[in-house]
């Protein structure tokens, strides 16, 4: 297989030659192989346009932003509750007022500025767009253990995939204690205890 520029989307052009007897069969086929687009140094607010939260529990996301760091983050129109670090993008704390408040994000390096308006919902319904981010589950099933979860969080930060709205990783089947095991599976308050992975 050939990539004839490894740095962007290209055409990939590969031969397979079969021989399953007297006569040999030879395909050549090029089809293009795109890579993820070269970001831009500016600034881009990108993720979904709205996050839900259950009222007067903890609040957590991070403004997924691509461009060149260091960039300033700010929120005009915080509901009372919630507190922005400038330096991350996090938005944590806890909303106690059910609603849906109109919020204005804002990226800025020294390349430019980003807005974008954004929709904190504060109530019963908390999926409110569908999750970005990895399963354990595809790649592990069942040798999935805590090594394997860390490299895949930094992979999300290593790979840029945070600054494009990926923010889920959810550890599948492997990591709680299995039926047939002797021990306690929950702790006294029902937290569920997990293996020795």
């Amino acid at each position: 297989m050939k990539f004839p520029a490894r740095d962007q989307a290209a055409l990939a052009s590969y031969t397979c030659v079969l021989v399953p007897g007297p006569d040999s069969l030879i395909v050549t086929e090029e089809l293009p192989y795109l890579l993820t687009p070269t970001i831009s140094a500016s600034p881009r607010i990108n993720g979904p346009s709205r996050f839900g939260a259950r009222a007067g529990h903890p609040f957590l996301y991070t403004i997924p932003a691509s461009g060149e760091r260091p960039m300033v983050f700010k929120v005009r129109g915080l509901p009372r509750g919630l507190d922005l670090d400038p330096l991350s993008g996090i938005i944590s704390g806890s909303v106690a007022e059910r609603g849906s408040y109109e919020v204005t994000l804002f990226a800025k390096n020294d390349f430019g500025e980003a807005t974008r308006p954004f929709e904190i919902v504060i109530g019963d319904t908390i999926a409110l767009t569908p999750p970005m981010g990895w399963n354990s589950w595809n790649a592990w099933g069942w040798s999935v253990d805590q090594g394997k979860i860390v490299a895949a969080a930094r992979a999300f930060k290593d790979k840029g995939l945070l600054d494009h709205g990926w923010s889920y990783i959810n550890v599948d089947d492997g990591w709680t204690i299995k039926g047939d095991d002797p021990r306690p599976k929950r702790e006294r308050d029902g937290s569920i205890l997990v293996n020795r992975k």
